[in-house]
């Protein structure tokens, strides 16, 4: 019983470990792009 809640409860944090990688990547691509638009607008 207990090895088989832990094997679940591994299963779903590295999957949430990967979407919140993601996410961080994402938000990052997504600054990087408004900063050069509003730098480009600003020069």
């Amino acid at each position: 019983m207990t090895a088989g809640s832990e094997n679940e409860q591994q299963k779903p944090s590295r999957r949430g470990g990967v979407r919140e990688s993601l996410f961080l990547l994402g938000c990052g691509v997504v600054a990087a792009a408004l900063l050069q638009v509003f730098t480009f607008r600003v020069f």
